[in-house]
C-alpha cells in the first residue's frame, strides 16, 4: 500500500491514486519523451520544461537569476538580519540594564551598618 487508509477513505502518497493506492500516477503526457517521470512528476533534459517537459527552453536561457540580483538580494537579506540581529542585542541590552538598576536601587535602599559592634 501506498497511503494511509481512515475512517474508510484512503489518502495516497505522491504518485499513487485508486481506491487502495495502488495504482502508479502516470506523467502527464509521459514526459513528452524529454524528460523521466518519478513519482508522477517530469524531471525535463536539459533544454526542456514545463509540467510535461514540452517546451523547449530558448537557446542561452539559463535557469535562476543573474549574478548581480544575487548578489543585490543577499545583499538586502544580510542587512535585513543586521538590523534584526542589533535590534535584539538592543533590547536584551536593555532589560539587562533595568535589571541591574532594580538591583543596584533595592541595594541603595539598605539600611548601612559598618559591621562593627560597640
Amino acid at each position: 500500500m501506498h497511503g494511509v487508509c481512515a475512517f474508510g477513505l484512503c489518502y495516497c502518497d505522491p504518485g499513487w491514486s485508486g481506491p487502495q493506492c495502488e495504482d502508479v500516477m502516470p506523467c502527464p503526457a509521459g514526459c513528452s519523451g524529454h524528460g523521466k517521470c518519478s513519482l508522477a512528476r517530469c524531471y525535463c533534459k536539459e533544454g526542456w520544461h514545463g509540467a510535461d517537459c514540452s517546451v523547449p527552453r530558448a537557446k542561452g536561457a539559463k535557469e535562476g537569476i543573474a549574478m548581480p540580483s544575487a548578489v543585490l538580494l543577499l545583499l538586502l537579506v544580510l542587512f535585513a538580519g543586521s538590523v534584526m540581529g542589533w535590534g535584539i542585542k538592543h533590547l536584551f541590552e536593555q532589560q539587562q540594564r533595568r535589571k541591574m538598576r532594580e538591583i543596584l536601587q533595592q541595594e541603595a535602599q539598605r539600611p548601612f551598618s559598618s559591621g562593627m559592634m560597640s
